[in-house]
This record gives structure tokens, C-alpha cells and sequence, in this order.
């Protein structure tokens, strides 16, 4: 996890934002969830309606330094969860020899 925090957003990274505007999907806000959501923030967090409105053209001027820069201001690794869906006998083994690993949890998929 250091080792991401410090290298950061790489060029394969940051392309799949691009991607989207190809995809046929003009906008995350697309989906009914997200403009419920949207209009959530509006009324309960007193976000500004102009915020919401330009929220995908402001994410898209996000520059890979910026990006970097908050990514390094805000996550540490000591406060990390990490889930992964595999199978446990294949993964387990490599997750718990890796530094800083506090505990590990195996949920099986059947459990009730």
C-alpha cells in the first residue's frame, strides 16, 4: 500500500476516466440512483445545485498531480481495508506475508 500511495495515479490509471466519454454513458449522473443522490446532497448538504450540475466537468479537470497530491494527503495505510473476492487458499498465503497486514478474515461465499 506504501509503495501505491507513493507512485500513485499512472497514465493506465487516469485513462479509464477518458474511456467513459466513449462508453455511451454521458455521465456518471446518468443513472436515476445518482440524480436521487444528487438532489440528497442539494437539499439535506446545502451543496450548491451549480455544483451538482458541473460535478463530471469538474472531476474532468482533475490533473493527474492534483490527483496525486490529495491521494497522498488523505490515505494512510495504516487505515486501509482491503476486500477481495477469490478463493481463500489461492490469495490468503500472499496477503498475509505483506507488510503492514493486521489481520486477515475469510467470509465464506455460502455463509448464512
Amino acid at each position: 500500500m506504501r509503495c501505491w500511495r507513493r507512485a500513485s495515479a499512472t497514465g493506465a490509471r487516469l485513462t479509464l476516466r477518458p474511456l467513459s466519454r466513449f462508453s455511451g454513458v454521458s455521465s456518471s449522473r446518468s443513472f436515476g440512483f445518482k440524480r436521487v443522490e444528487s438532489r440528497v446532497d442539494v437539499e439535506l448538504l446545502n451543496i450548491p445545485r451549480s455544483y451538482v450540475d458541473k460535478y463530471d466537468e469538474l472531476i474532468g479537470r482533475v490533473t493527474r498531480e492534483q490527483a496525486n497530491d490529495a491521494t497522498r494527503a488523505r490515505i494512510s495505510p495504516r487505515d486501509l481495508t482491503i476486500v477481495v473476492v477469490a478463493t481463500a487458499s489461492e490469495v490468503a498465503p500472499a496477503f498475509e506475508r505483506l507488510p503492514g497486514v493486521r489481520s486477515l478474515e475469510v467470509v465464506p461465499f455460502d455463509r448464512n
